[in-house]
């Protein structure tokens, strides 16, 4: 910091001072108790921009200087920041920015609300005058597809869904934008259980990763594609995009811990094509992966999948002795799983144990296709085993 600050005061070159004020100022947006300090450099940095006339680096740097004030709440130096770098530069994409951020510092109430997506929003809509004047489609289309999520986080997934269909249709240029924009689509198709719609966007995202390639991976779209096609059954495009993600991760170490989730699915794709070893295989493997880096519920799905196995195998004991491993890591939280559980207390006559955990899951989802089963079950463990449970049973389901 010393030496930039020396090397500062020895120039009176307008290029240099800039360079050197913008490092200066950077460094302090790190430390604490030196907001008096990144002030005086940040005025420098406005001052001397004022010399230079169109300069698009310049004007990226200014553009990053005021987001860094925004997040800092220094609401006034980060609209002055985005107005010079809006002086620099008519690159659509940095005047864009720079203008988002002017406008949502002069409203810095926005920065308080307790909801980021609310925040978004609000900022989006506040710049949308200006987007009416642009004529490019693909910035149009990021601005929609900013959009779509700041109202799918905002729990409004149909709208968020609207904006991002609109942002798909405006978007030209195939780059990994398109990816993440397809691979978002097809991530609330899998939300709204429209796997069809899932497993063909990912599929879409999938062709023009490779051809991207460079700029971003295949694996990007590969979820959406497992998601939807494990929903479908479509169990050899499961095998096939999984492998391509493991693939992928065995280059890069630091994704190692989404592996226990690749292999649990794929142990699931065993049991659905009756390879018990197999499966057992796989969820071992997503086992020792999910304990190493303390996951929880992944730990819990990988006894899941193991008590299903011996379930398969008929080897109640075991499918139990898993099923209570399972259930001590995390309470069930999806139905299949809580009937799942169920099933294998009943097969070992844990008659109450089965009960409990069908109980809540049936009263709350029994308009649901899917319930005829459990309601069998229920009916079943009440009629022979737990008669005094019958009455109140009956009454709760009755509405």
């Amino acid at each position: 910091m010393d030496r930039l600050k020396g090397l500062f005061t020895q120039t009176d070159q307008a290029e240099t001072q800039f360079d050197l004020a913008t490092q200066i100022a950077i460094t302090y947006f790190h430390q604490e108790n030196e907001r008096d300090s990144l002030i005086q450099y940040l005025e420098i940095v406005l001052e001397v921009s004022n010399q230079f006339s169109q300069d698009e680096e310049k004007a990226k740097i200014c553009v990053n200087l005021a987001n860094q004030c925004y997040w800092i709440r220094a609401f006034d130096h980060a609209a002055n920041l985005a107005g010079a770098a809006m002086k620099l530069t008519e690159d659509p994409e940095i005047v864009f920015a720079a203008h988002l951020i002017a406008n949502v510092s002069s409203r810095p109430y926005l920065f308080y609300l307790e909801e980021e997506a609310v925040n978004c929003l609000c900022f989006l809509d506040s710049i949308a005058i200006y987007l009416d004047q642009i004529s490019d489609p693909n910035l149009l289309s990021k601005y929609y597809a900013q959009k779509g999520m700041c109202a799918i986080n905002n729990a409004k997934t149909i709208e968020g869904l609207n904006y991002l269909l609109k942002a798909e249709e405006l978007k030209q240029e195939e780059d990994c934008e398109s990816v993440i924009l397809l691979t978002n689509i097809a991530a609330v198709y899998d939300e709204l259980e429209i796997f069809d719609k899932t497993v063909e966007l990912g599929l879409k995202a999938q062709k023009i990763s490779q051809r991207v390639e460079n700029s971003c991976p295949e694996t990007v779209s590969t979820h959406a594609i497992i998601s939807g096609a494990f929903a479908l059954k479509q169990y050899d495009l499961v095998k096939e995009n999984c492998q391509k993600a493991l693939e992928f991760i065995e280059q890069k170490s630091n994704l190692e811990a989404s592996k226990s989730y690749l292999y649990f699915l794929l142990g699931k794709v065993a049991i659905a094509e009756s390879q018990y070893d197999l499966a057992n295989r796989y969820f071992q493997e997503s086992l020792t992966i999910s304990k190493k880096f303390g996951y929880e519920d992944e730990v819990s799905q990988a006894y899941e999948g193991l008590s299903e196995v011996y379930f398969q195998k008929n080897d109640w004991i075991l499918a139990k002795q898993y099923a209570d491993l399972a259930l001590e890591y995390t309470p069930p939280y999806i139905s299949d799983r809580t009937f799942g559980f169920a099933q294998i207390y009943e097969k070992n006559e844990n008659y109450k144990k089965a009960y409990a955990l069908l109980k809540d899951d049936v009263i709350k989802k029994a308009k649901r296709d899917s319930i005829n089963n459990r309601s069998l079950i229920i009916s079943t463990l009440l009629t022979e085993n737990l008669e005094q449970e019958k009455a109140q049973f009956e009454q709760e389901l009755a509405f």
